[in-house]
């Protein structure tokens, strides 16, 4: 009776496979699954990915840990002189691509794949049997317990170490929100979770979803982002003026900004007065790109994976986001570590089940974060009586409140009329733990496309604070 046939790997895993087995020790797990045969050689060039796969797995298996540049010399010294410089190349892809993957989804999907391809073996196997003639032994190979399992085990009281291990990685795992206060309590997007921020209609919640974007690129991670609530274009020029603090057309004579005085205990006391010099513009009055601007920008993209999508109000459902999600991994090499969706409110729904189905799609938004280990963003619209109110809660959410409950963070934004023209707004925050309830004053300038450039603690005598800047206001809340 013959062998059931390893079956390779999918080509748009295994180089991500590589880089794990090649450069992360997280891969330990994985290496015990994994055999040479899982690897082919790429569609274009001479470079054998089972090569690189054996070797790596042979270093595992002498040292229990990644070969990392040894890989270099350990590849070399098998490959023709000619060639070497072609898989230079891609080694270095592969070890740049190491800090940047997104482990758990990685390590879920090969467990996933190993698991299918386990049991398709098995199956082969029993049919040899029941051919021969064999229909018990078929029954005990069916029987048998799988080599990989489809899910991690369960966990008992002496898991200590594990629990460990996950703390040490729950801080890994966050990115920071762009709101310093907010970050220094750890109220911060983190992968397999859903963060909500909510505001008011023309209160810039595109932008504060540009601007957790913004902080999640610095920090390195891939950031996915879907917008169906304007065109991508815009979307991507909001990204620019985020992260260069341009204005979109020159601004000669400077902008006025709002600077937050602070006590030792970090609550704002009062506003102070900034104004910033003359800026050049994204957009001259030429009407092309200022060339200072995208140069910089085109060199940060060498370091910055953004990528984005758009899609007509109302038409986009969770299954069709799981479709541009596989088609960025398979055609891209694109997994993102945070995906922001510019807003959870204008996914598709049924007018006859618009409360179901908006709750569904939330409901949707953090099962795909949880199966794809990333972080995902996204926002909703208070109801009118949250637009008329001066303090704006979770329970001021439109149409129907279970998304708020679906959230495990969710951020509202407050800001009466007085305050947009100030340029300072308010934030609570509503979560699982002990920081529930935290408010914060941040300072903004729309013009210089920051949604944040600052933040305080809330005191309880706000609103006396502001009163000198305010006199003569009407000041309508909303």
């Amino acid at each position: 009776m013959s062998a059931a046939p390893v079956l390779a790997l999918p080509p748009f895993t295994q180089e991500d496979v590589l880089s794990l087995i090649g450069w992360r020790e997280e891969a330990q797990e994985a290496v015990a699954w994994l055999k040479p045969e899982h690897f082919t050689q790429p569609n274009v060039g001479s470079v054998d990915y089972q090569l690189i796969g054996r070797l790596s797995l042979q270093f595992w298996q002498q040292f229990s840990a990644p070969p990392r540049d040894h890989l270099y010399d350990l590849v070399l010294q098998e490959v023709p002189e000619k060639s070497r410089g072609e898989w230079m190349q891609v080694l270095q892809a592969l070890r740049d691509l190491a800090p940047r993957l997104n482990l758990g989804y990685v390590t879920d999907r090969l467990r996933h794949y190993l698991h299918q391809a386990d049991l398709k073996g098995r199956i082969y196997q029993a049919l040899q049997k029941i051919q021969a003639g064999e229909v018990d032994e078929a029954e005990s190979v069916l029987l048998q317990r799988a080599r990989v399992e489809e899910r991690g085990s369960s966990l008992t009281l002496a898991d200590v170490g594990l629990l460990e291990q996950y703390l040490a990685r729950k801080e890994e795992d966050q990115f920071l929100a762009g709101v310093p206060d907010l970050d220094r309590w750890f109220i911060r997007p983190s992968r397999k979770s859903l963060y909500l921020v909510m505001a008011p209609a023309k209160r810039g919640k595109s932008w504060w979803l540009t601007h957790i974007g913004k902080f999640g690129l610095m920090a390195r991670a891939r950031v996915g982002h879907i917008t169906l609530e304007m065109p991508k274009e815009q979307c991507l020029q909001r990204y620019i003026q985020a992260l260069s603090g341009a204005t979109k057309r020159p601004q000669p004579h400077g902008l006025r900004m709002a600077e937050l005085r602070k006590n030792e205990s970090g609550q704002v006391r009062g506003l102070d007065w900034e104004t910033v010099g003359g800026r050049p513009g994204l957009i001259l009055p030429t009407g092309k790109l200022n060339p200072e601007i995208t140069s910089k920008i085109i060199k940060l993209s060498s370091r910055m994976d953004l990528k984005i999508e758009e899609f007509p109000n109302g038409t986009l459902t969770i299954t069709q986001l799981e479709a541009v999600l596989d088609h960025w991994e398979r055609v891209d090499r694109f997994i993102p570590d945070m995906l922001v969706v510019d807003y959870g409110d204008l996914l598709k729904t049924r007018p006859e089940y618009y409360r179901l189905d908006l709750r569904a799609n939330f409901e949707g938004l953090r099962r795909v974060a949880q199966e794809r280990n990333l972080a995902l963003v996204t926002a909703t619209q208070t109801n009118r009586e949250g637009f008329k109110a001066r303090k704006v809660g979770a329970d001021a959410a439109a149409e129907d409140f279970s998304k708020v409950m679906t959230a495990d963070w969710i951020l509202t934004l407050s800001q009466t009329e007085a305050e947009k023209r100030l340029g300072v707004a308010r934030i609570q925050a509503t979560g699982r733990d002990e920081q529930d309830g935290r408010m914060v004053v941040i300072s903004q300038n729309f013009g210089l496309g920051q949604f944040c450039l600052d933040s305080a603690v809330l005191p309880d005598d706000w609103e006396n604070l502001l009163a000198p800047h305010t006199s003569g206001d009407a000041d309508e809340a909303q």
